[in-house]
């Protein structure tokens, strides 16, 4: 018994994943469906590896000139702003803490 989702191809449901999860400017070229949109989640991964991928270039790429630690701040900032912010909760956890003056679990 498959129902539409199974239907969907698959390469419909990866750029419906980049779209929902990357802050890339997918929607104006592509609007996902909701059947296709349902899969998103299952091709989070891939999303999650290619931006690891670009933060692991960036530091490739800057450390011989700049410097680990400001090739590494700089692929935190070139991940952030690929993926919008939308999976680093800890980071903005961590933004919140400092802002708020909270320590420990309070800070969690």
């Amino acid at each position: 018994m498959k129902t539409d989702i199974d239907q969907t191809p698959i390469i419909i449901r990866i750029a419906s994943s980049f779209a929902r999860f990357t802050a890339l400017p997918l929607k104006r070229v592509f609007t996902p469906s909701p059947v296709s949109d349902i899969r998103a989640m299952v091709f989070w991964p891939l999303v999650g590896w290619l931006s690891g991928g670009v933060a692991a270039a960036v530091i490739l790429l800057l450390s011989p000139w700049a410097g680990l630690p400001i090739a590494a701040g700089v692929a935190i900032a070139a991940r952030c702003l690929l993926l919008g912010m939308r999976s680093e909760t800890g980071l903005a956890a961590l933004f919140s803490a400092v802002v708020n003056k909270k320590r420990g679990a309070e800070g969690l």
